[in-house]
């Protein structure tokens, strides 16, 4: 014998007696597994029968709307297991209220006496194995996700001055694992590679710009360190492209040599053509106003030296003070 058609749902289906586990649907005769609940049977409704699935939703809320109203208005129930009795409320009128001590969401419909009703959480979807293996290869030594925070983490240690050190330190690595707990920290040694072959990939895309740009401008200075005496000599080129500024810095060279003009002349022609600069294309040097210093640019490049407005600046201002 059948059984019981207790849900709206199998208005749309018949149980057959040759295949107890499975219901023929009336729309389009095949038959779907019900297994002995009525989820299958609404998904069919619901994916291929708009129209059926929707007559089948009306038809419940229907029946919802007969059974809340059969319930006393002004009654407050709670389904804790602790209360025996429920107790009339002395809440305002018109309102009935079911407390669930669970955390489902609820939802309410002011138009139906404001009856509250909890819905259960929607469940949370599983990652397909495809998906899983391709999180797993992301984070691998050529994934995309790890070359994305190496070269995050590499600018991070450029702009800010960082030491390589850095991912050595027990905070850090732990504010990473935290953030990606699949990401493997590149040690010191790999880092300072990567930052090399960082700076080879840049050097070349900017000596293929300095190779065919019309004019450029350098500014330069030198310095010495006071524990170390270690010379220095640091070359920034200005030039333009399109509507775009670059100041990039070619270089801060160590000097061991004393400071004359020649010397500093020939570190000014080697940075040429080390980044494929014409000589010809330097349109200006900016120094301070060391006699030295604007020897070398007229040794280097002919008559291009201009000082700079700072310095010159400063120097006027001491002789004002003296």
């Amino acid at each position: 014998m059948a059984p019981s058609k207790k849900s709206d749902v199998w208005r749309f289906f018949d149980k057959t007696e040759e295949n107890k586990n499975s219901a023929k649907c009336r729309l389009c005769q095949k038959f779907i597994k019900s297994c002995g609940n009525t989820t299958n049977l609404i998904g069919h409704l619901k994916n291929i029968y708009k129209a059926a699935y929707q007559e089948f939703s009306n038809e419940c809320s229907k029946k919802n709307d007969i059974q809340s109203n059969t319930v006393k208005k002004n009654t407050h129930l709670s389904l804790d297991p602790n209360i025996s009795d429920p107790l009339p409320s002395t809440s305002s009128a018109g309102i009935m209220t079911i407390e669930l001590t669970s955390n489902a969401e609820k939802k309410c419909d002011s138009s139906k006496d404001d009856v509250c009703v909890s819905i259960p959480p929607a469940p949370k979807r599983q990652k397909s194995i495809v998906t899983s293996f391709q999180d797993i290869y992301a984070f691998s030594e050529r994934g995309d996700k790890t070359l994305r925070i190496n070269n995050a983490l590499i600018y991070m240690i450029c702009k800010d001055n960082q030491p390589f050190t850095i991912v050595e330190n027990e905070g850090f690595a732990s504010l990473i694992k935290v953030l990606a707990p699949h990401y493997k920290l590149p040690s010191k040694t790999t880092l300072t590679r990567c930052v090399d072959d960082k700076y080879a990939a840049l050097s070349t895309v900017f000596k293929t710009k300095l190779a065919n740009i019309v004019h450029v401008t350098f500014t330069t200075d030198m310095w010495s360190e006071t524990m170390s005496m270690r010379s220095f000599l640091g070359i920034t080129a200005h030039f333009g492209e399109s509507n775009d500024i670059f100041a990039i810095t070619l270089g801060v060279y160590e000097s061991n040599d004393r400071h004359t003009s020649e010397h500093i002349s020939d570190m000014l022609l080697k940075t040429c053509a080390e980044w494929n600069i014409d000589n010809d294309k330097v349109s200006a040097v900016v120094t301070d106003n060391a006699a030295n210093m604007v020897k070398a640019v007229d040794l280097a490049f002919g008559k291009k030296h201009i000082p700079c407005f700072a310095h010159t600046l400063n120097l006027v201002a001491q002789n004002a003070i003296q």
